[in-house]
């Protein structure tokens, strides 16, 4: 370890050249001062010296720099802890000329504090006020404060000099409050004047009125041991007698003064340490205190909220020590395994990130990354399908911004919804950008919504289409606006097409079918399926054709082949499944008593298919109803249908087209003095 020591005498005292000299000839009175010198001094490191000589010297401005007064070996050892308390003059008063300026030099140990050799002479004006310096009250207001000066003399419990008499404040400081350093140290001090006559029945009570005045025990010595000794790790020292001293790595200061010492350990780049900072000594007379610390490989945090204006606050939750908070964006310096969470502070009118813990597993060189994103947008609560459509579209809801309300200062105008373009096909890329959709206004309502159109519909064969949709929170400041966070949905085609019309069927050497175009816009395809019975049901194992044209021939039908057709959507909704209106070419079999079916499906969602039997060609009525007796729709209306099974299909519309409502109808066939009635539920 190196070993900071006070000043090094090296240099002889300087001899007392004059006492004093008498007015120079440019004029004005002469007149005898003694001048009080009271201060301290430290030595490169910020150590007070145990003890130390003292030179004071005094030069004439206005000549240039003729000597006035040099105090020589007069205040040898006057130096003691640091402190001095001298009267220049004391031995045989100075004439000075109140009315014009004089330098000032100061020595330690022969080593120039304040002069030609340091920071300069220091200018004073033995008749005391500002004469002239603006900077005066400032400059004395600050060094009495730092030395502990008060001009309202001594209070209860008043500090005591090294004699154990009390310490006494001097009323009137007029001239000099000043510091000077040089290579080996500095020297804060006051310079109150008075003439001879004022100090004449009280010198001896002149005492320095400045940091606590230490018993003259034995003096303690201070060891700071920092490791590794490779990393030339800070420290900041302060104790007694205003010590403040700084360094790097293992350090000694001896010859200190008993009492309380603070070690402040600084930041090594890419370590940390778990050492208590600052750390706190109590040294006693004759003793040695210890500061040590041992650095490690650190824990580097980053945290990151954006945005950077609102300086977001945070709390830092981590292993090694009590929790640390702050504002905005920082890095830190940590370590010790374990969890580190960090909790965003709430702030007005700002959502509030999600905690985010990290564990690390141990210590060392790693990074922790925190990053939350504020925002003050409106809040998308659901993006979903709207039923009973064709697709393509859903119902953006959103909660409105803090600031879509009446005083705000920032308030919303309106609120500008867009969708992110995506690329949803085999191979493709998504595109991240947005089309603008539409402007709602702000209203001051709580929620808002819009019906917007998607990108495609999501079907059973394609899966899952997502639409990203984000509403911006637009102000009346251009360029100030507030987004939400994405969200997305996908929008379902609801609707089956109608089933297939004027289906007819042909048997000879072939099976000839026909049927009406489909009138959808989004119509895929038809359907034909082949079944044993008349009454058979439409799946995958008896579907035999599919195609978009409007006939089909199946070759070498067989006479007892009965076939149903339906027609399907590109979203997959398929209609009900119809048998053929007309028949030619076979004999068909004949019922042989009038019968009204169940429908299929039951519940049905849009359309359902009413099965009955004729055995005779009959007038046909066939109507249904609501729950109260309402007619709601007319399916046929004595019309003349041959003997045979058929079908009616009922698309869940009444009379005027309308889709009727979910609950339970009714269906009543009449036929050849034949009546039944039905039960059917719609669910949507």
């Amino acid at each position: 370890m190196k070993t900071i020591r006070r000043f090094a005498r090296s240099w002889p005292a300087v001899p007392a050249i004059l006492a004093s000299l008498a007015g120079s000839a440019l004029g004005g009175t002469p007149t005898p001062h003694l001048l009080p010198l009271q201060g301290r001094v430290t030595d490169a490191v910020g150590a007070l010296p145990a003890a130390a000589d003292l030179t004071v010297r005094i030069f004439d401005a206005a000549t240039g720099g003729t000597l006035v007064y040099d105090s020589g070996l007069l205040h040898q050892g006057a130096v003691e802890r640091g402190l001095f308390a001298i009267m220049i003059g004391d031995a045989l008063p100075v004439l000075l000329d109140n009315t014009r300026s004089y330098w000032l030099e100061v020595e330690v140990d022969g080593d120039e504090i304040v002069g030609d050799a340091a920071a300069g002479r220091l200018e004073f004006y033995p008749g005391g006020g500002d004469n002239g310096r603006p900077d005066l009250e400032s400059r004395l207001a600050a060094l009495e404060g730092e030395l502990g000066v008060t001009s309202a003399g001594p209070a209860a419990g008043a500090p005591r000099d090294k004699a154990g008499t009390t310490v006494l404040a001097n009323a009137q400081l007029g001239l000099g409050a000043f510091r000077g350093s040089g290579p080996a140290g500095s020297v804060v001090a006051l310079m109150p004047d008075q003439t001879v006559g004022a100090f004449a029945t009280a010198t001896h009570q002149l005492r320095l009125q400045a940091v606590q005045v230490h018993p003259t025990t034995g003096p303690v010595t201070i060891i700071v041991d920092a490791t590794p000794d490779s990393l030339g790790i800070g420290w900041r020292l302060t104790g007694p007698a205003a010590l403040d001293s700084t360094g790097t790595g293992d350090a000694v200061l001896t010859d200190l003064y008993p009492g309380t010492y603070t070690l402040d350990w600084l930041d090594v780049p890419g370590w940390y340490h778990a050492c208590t900072d600052p750390a706190v000594v109590e040294v006693a007379s004759d003793s040695t205190g210890t500061f040590a610390c041992t650095y490690l490989p650190g824990v580097t945090v980053m945290i990151d909220p954006e945005p950077d204006f609102l300086d977001a606050g945070w709390t830092l939750s981590r292993p090694d020590r009590p929790d640390t908070s702050g504002t905005g964006d920082v890095v830190l310096m940590l370590g010790g395994a374990g969890s580190y969470t960090l909790s965003w502070l709430d702030d007005p009118c700002w959502v509030e990130p999600r905690p985010n813990p990290v564990t690390l597993a141990g210590a060392g060189l790693d990074t922790v990354a925190f990053a939350g994103t504020y925002h003050a947008g409106p809040d998308i609560i659901a993006v979903l399908d709207v039923g009973n459509d064709q697709g393509r579209q859903v119902r953006v809801q959103w909660a409105r911004s803090c600031w879509d309300a009446l005083g705000d200062s920032v308030e919303v105008t309106g609120y500008a919804l867009y969708r992110r373009q995506d690329a949803y096909k085999a191979g493709g890329d998504k595109a991240d950008y947005w089309d603008y959709l539409v402007t709602v206004p702000a209203r001051l309502a709580a929620t808002y919504q819009y019906v917007a159109p998607t990108l495609c519909d999501s079907t059973a064969e394609g899966g899952v289409c997502w639409s990203v949709f984000m509403v911006s929170a637009l102000t009346g400041t251009v360029g100030r606006f507030y987004d939400s966070y994405p969200d997305s949905g996908y929008s379902l085609d609801n609707l089956a097409p109608g089933a297939p019309t004027g289906f007819s069927a042909a048997y000879g050497a072939d099976v000839a079918l026909h049927w009406n175009p489909a009138p959808e816009s989004d119509f895929r395809c038809f359907r034909i399926y082949r079944g044993t019975e008349p009454g058979f049901i439409p799946e995958p194992a008896n579907l035999v054709h599919t195609t978009v044209d409007t006939a089909w021939t199946e070759a070498a039908g067989l006479l007892d082949d009965h076939y149903k057709i339906t027609a399907l959507d590109f979203a997959g909704n398929e209609s009900p499944a119809v048998a053929p209106g007309a028949i030619s070419g076979v004999p068909t079999a004949v019922p042989t008593a009038f019968r009204l079916g169940q429908n299929r499906p039951n519940p049905f969602n849009p359309s359902t298919t009413i099965v009955f039997d004729l055995p005779a060609q009959s007038l046909v009525d066939l109507k249904v109803y609501d729950l109260s007796g309402r007619l709601v729709r007319v399916l046929h209306a004595a019309e003349l249908l041959p003997a045979g099974t058929r079908e009616t299909v009922w698309n869940g519309r009444d009379e005027r087209g309308r889709l009727v409502a979910t609950g339970v109808y009714f269906y009543r066939l009449r036929a050849g003095g034949f009546t039944a009635t039905r039960r059917m539920t719609l669910v949507k």
